[in-house]
């Protein structure tokens, strides 16, 4: 995320108040809902800070009044900045006053509305001619500024300041989406929210919105700039709204040159801001549009879908967006004519079909499917056991699966499919409860090929969930020694989230790219039929990330892999809710930790092994109970939590209890692990440094936490440390301890919009008794000790502890900075 020093509005402002330095006139332009007024408050603020007198003018404000805007501005001292808002409503008369203000020398600072540039402009300039060839002289020499969007940092911001509840990570990249950048639309698209009509798959979109059920000021005025369109550009614009952003030349090409011209001339298809040349419909000009009879606008989308199914003709499949509208577009059956276009359309259906079924969402899956057809080929064993289990039941996703059993495979193709199927086996005989020797149950005396018996020990161990224990050594061995990438991957997984789980830190160095390039090695070359076992590995490897609290360091890795995964979109959302829970307990945020957790536990991929899923909801329930006794030593990661949220009684004291991992873990141990987990050193290290009294190291401590942007306990241990510096009376080591939390709290801030600092010690330090503010006051006006004692009427000592605990308590360091800092107090 951007530093808030380099944030777009930031900067506008700063050069704004520049430009009013010197005579002329200055033009800020912005498109609806930019914020032009914000922006003229800001700098009006800004002026106020430095003491230049101003005038704000909203023209909008005095129609009808008896003050006229005219009035406000006539007769103004040069030295008076001018700020007119709504400046394309400006009366001639105040056009007159502008005008004699820039002849005088004076500044000027005006907002005018994009859209209606060209229009407006042309229409003030006609009217600056009334008054004469100066002010139309000054206004074409005017400085023109375009108002930035706001950056998705500030988008962020924006919303949790103004949220009456507490919004999840998905919501806030939906409505960053939808916003453009645009303040006004994010709060419209915040107030939405509320009511849980934002959707955030395939992608960020608005369920239907009465406008009468909120107050939508800028969504009302885009119902404004969007009901003078006629019906065919209604409909290109709904249909442009739905996919991903086309060049011109794409746009006309899949709704007509005439649409397209339309919609460019009224603003509506707009250049998007994060890609020079794509165009798009935002979303807030679509939910305003006139809705249209399927009549009127089935034939345009229709005509859009397969325009777009040509390109999987071609074999360049579409993204998931456009992949989703062509299924909802594509509903007649004779809308696909040719053998080839229908061939890519089933091959879309199922893809997108085993998408929905990825993460058991049967019901579209289904109608997916149906509309497929018989006619498009045999449907994949795995999905077709996918599909039943998530639309029947896991009994009915086994039967599929005993009914296409095969002893073992020759080809790769074939074992790819084995694998998966063993995968698939495995997992749902754990998730109805059946043992090993049920003979539903894949048995490994019945698979003639290693690869597939090591592969389904694997499996197996994965879904065990009747012990803690692991054939450590086995799981090493096939790691090392198994051909198939993903099952070595899953080995190596499974083994090494067991370790961190349980205090261990992995043999590898987790700077390097080794284990995450494989990953995503295997992300971009697996077949369809591993995804599970992908999708398992992928996960695995954010949990580690997650227990070894390395969010910060290795966050952009693990969306990186998931980039290049089946259904990215879907995979991201978890994996942002797994970020955003660790970034919250590093910032002991329980409540924000609660929610993302629960969001994760509801988005994560259907066929997770029972192991995996074991952990991800005992991780759960220790989240929403975090009160409650730890009742493992060898439960490391409840510890770790205990100690975010502040319970350090329940962190033990000793690494020494915890617990081996698996049956053989001695050896194996020493071989794949060499350490404890970073975090429950740093853990007991504050927690000693703490019983110890000894400042200097707490402050070491805080400054590995804050190396691994943790924010909260960093924050907790520098202010442990002042209060020690304070008792001792230390006033440089407690302005240095000041510097520390002040450092802290803004690079919190800088990288997550929604921290807000705790009460820092410099607030509750300026709790000064009486008889010590006295004696401040009067160090502060430069009497000394014996000239305070004799004012205060009391031995000299007694004053110089009175000033000597003020100096402590405020962070002095002498009494001149004494001075300045009860200034800043008061």
């Amino acid at each position: 995320m951007p530093n808030r020093s380099a944030r777009s509005r930031a900067v506008l402002i700063s050069q704004l108040v520049g430009y009013l330095e010197v005579p002329g006139g200055t033009l800020a332009i912005g498109p609806t809902a930019s914020g032009r007024s914000h922006v003229l408050a800001a700098v009006a603020a800004a002026l106020s800070s430095v003491e230049t007198p101003y005038v704000l003018i909203r023209c909008s404000e005095h129609v009808g009044e008896e003050t006229t805007d005219a009035d406000l501005a006539r007769d103004l001292p040069p030295a008076t900045v001018l700020l007119i808002d709504d400046f394309e409503l400006a009366s001639e008369e105040l056009l007159r006053s502008l005008g004699q203000h820039w002849a005088a020398g004076g500044s000027s600072l005006c907002t005018i509305a994009e859209q209606t540039t060209g229009d407006t402009y042309d229409a003030v300039l006609m009217r600056a001619l009334n008054t004469g060839p100066t002010l139309r002289r000054t206004l074409e020499s005017a400085r023109h500024v375009q108002i930035p969007a706001l950056t998705d940092t500030e988008v962020a911001e924006l919303i949790h300041e103004s949220s009456p509840r507490m919004l999840d990570s998905a919501n806030i990249s939906s409505i960053q989406a939808l916003a453009w950048g645009r303040p006004g639309w994010a709060l419209d698209l915040m107030q939405i929210s509320q009511s849980d009509r934002i959707s955030v798959t395939p992608s960020p979109a608005i369920s239907s919105v009465r406008l009468s059920d909120f107050s939508l000021p800028y969504l009302r005025s885009a119902e404004g700039l969007t009901s003078a369109l006629p019906l065919e550009a209604v409909a290109g614009a709904t249909v442009l709204s739905e996919v991903d952003p086309l060049t011109l030349t794409g746009a006309r090409d899949l709704i007509g040159a005439v649409a397209v011209d339309t919609l460019l001339q009224h603003a509506v298809l707009i250049q998007t801001k994060c890609r020079t040349g794509l165009y798009s419909v935002p979303i807030i000009y679509a939910a305003s549009l006139p809705r249209l009879s399927s009549v009127t606008i089935d034939p345009m989308r229709e005509r859009a879908a397969l325009h777009l199914l040509a390109q999987e003709e071609l074999g360049l499949p579409l993204s998931t967006s456009d992949a989703f509208f062509c299924t909802r577009a594509l509903q007649r059956p004779d809308a696909v004519t040719s053998p080839q276009a229908h061939e890519a359309q089933a091959s879309l259906l199922h893809r997108t079909a085993a998408d929905f079924i990825a993460f058991g969402e049967g019901g579209e899956a289904r109608a997916l499917l149906l509309r497929a057809g018989t006619g498009s080929g045999a449907l994949n064993p795995l999905l077709k056991a996918r599909t039943a289990t998530v639309l029947s039941s896991p009994l009915a996703g086994l039967d599929v699966l005993m009914k296409n059993r095969r002893p073992d495979a020759q080809t790769p193709t074939e074992r790819n499919q084995l694998l998966g199927e063993l995968y698939l086996q495995a997992r749902l005989a754990a998730e109805v409860g059946l043992s090993t020797e049920n003979p539903l149950y894949p048995r490994s005396d019945s698979l003639a090929g290693p690869v597939s018996r090591a592969a389904l020990e694997v499996f197996t161990m994965w879904n065990d969930t009747s012990s803690t224990d692991l054939d450590t050594e086995r799981l090493h061995e096939i790691s090392v020694t198994h051909e198939v990438p993903e099952i070595a991957l899953a080995a190596e997984l499974l083994l090494e989230l067991e370790l961190v789980r349980n205090g261990f830190l992995p043999r590898r160095d987790l700077t390097l790219a080794d284990l995450t390039s494989r990953i995503a090695n295997s992300t971009m070359h697996s077949t369809v039929e591993l995804r599970d076992i992908v999708a398992t590995v992928v996960l695995a490897e954010g949990l580690i990330v997650f227990f070894l609290a390395q969010h910060a360091r290795l966050g952009g890795q693990l969306r990186e892999i998931i980039s290049r995964m089946p259904a990215p979109h879907r995979h991201v959302l978890w994996a942002n809710h797994l970020l955003a829970t660790a970034e919250a307990l590093a910032c002991g945020d329980l409540d924000r930790a609660q929610l993302e957790w629960g969001r994760f536990e509801k988005r994560v991929p259907r066929f997770i092994p029972a192991r995996l899923q074991m952990t991800i909801s005992h991780i759960g329930a220790r989240l929403r109970t975090p009160e409650a006794p730890i009742t493992s030593t060898s439960a490391v990661h409840e510890q770790v939590f205990a100690y975010f949220a502040g319970q350090y009684d329940l962190v033990s004291p000793t690494q020494q209890q915890l617990a081996p991992i698996g049956r053989r873990s001695p050896g194996i141990v020493s071989s794949v692990a060499t350490e404890w987990v970073p975090m429950l050193t740093l853990a007991q290290r504050h927690l000693k440094a703490q019983a110890d009294d000894n400042p200097a190291e707490l402050l070491r401590v805080a400054a590995a936490l804050e190396e691994r942007e943790l924010w909260g306990p960093a924050l907790t241990a520098v202010s442990t440390a002042h209060e020690i510096f304070t008792r001792r009376r230390s006033s440089a080591n407690i302005a240095r301890c000041d510097e520390i939390q002040l450092r802290i709290a803004a690079a919190a801030k800088a990288r997550l919009a929604w921290f807000t600092p705790p009460n820092l010690a410099t607030n509750q330090r300026t709790e000064l008794t009486p008889r010590e503010l006295d004696a401040a006051k009067l160090a502060a006006e430069g009497l000394s000790n014996k000239e305070i004692a004799e004012r205060m009427q009391c031995s000299v000592r007694t004053a110089e502890s009175h000033v000597a605990r003020a100096r402590a308590k405020l962070g002095a360091r002498n009494r001149h900075d004494l001075a300045e800092r009860l200034r800043a107090a008061a």
